[in-house]
Parts: structure tokens; sequence; C-alpha cells
């Protein structure tokens, strides 16, 4: 049985959404040390929406392959930074 969302009864959006992040932060799927730009100030930040079209069978698995496919597939946007802008107060 589905509900509205067209998830099974029983998974919640928010129980796949804890388990994608948790499989993300473990997997080592994006250099996360890549994100830093200036060290405890400034870094990128990633989205990752999945958006379920229609379940027939394990949408958790589903999920997870498209996730970590994403992540994997991520290259990080070249940047520049002038020195001045380094040293800078907050």
């Amino acid at each position: 049985e589905k509900d509205n969302a067209g998830l099974l009864v029983g998974t919640s959006a928010s129980d796949i959404s804890r388990s994608l992040d948790l499989l993300l932060k473990h997997s080592r799927a994006v250099d996360l040390e890549s994100l830093c730009i200036i060290p405890a100030r400034q870094c990128w930040c990633l989205r990752l929406d999945v958006r379920v079209l229609e379940v027939d069978g394990n949408v958790l698995d589903a999920c997870s392959v498209a996730a970590l496919g994403a992540a994997k597939a991520f290259k990080r946007p070249g940047y520049f930074l002038e020195d001045s802008a380094v040293g800078e107060g907050e």
C-alpha cells in the first residue's frame, strides 16, 4: 500500500533521508576536505535531492544508488581567492 507521497506505508521520507545522510557521510563518496575554501570560515555546501517517481521495489536501495552515483559524479567548481580576502576580519 502506498501513501500520498508514493512511498510504501511504513517507509517515511525522513527515515530515507536519515539513511542517505549516514550513507553519504560514511561512504567517502565526496572528499569533504576538498570542500574547504578557508579553514574554519568558508566551505562549499552540498545539497542532494532525490525524487521518487514510482515505487516498485526497495525504495531505500534505489535512492542509495542514485545518491551515491550523484555524489561520485560531483565535481567541485574551481575558484580563485585574492590574498586580501583571506586575512580580513569576520
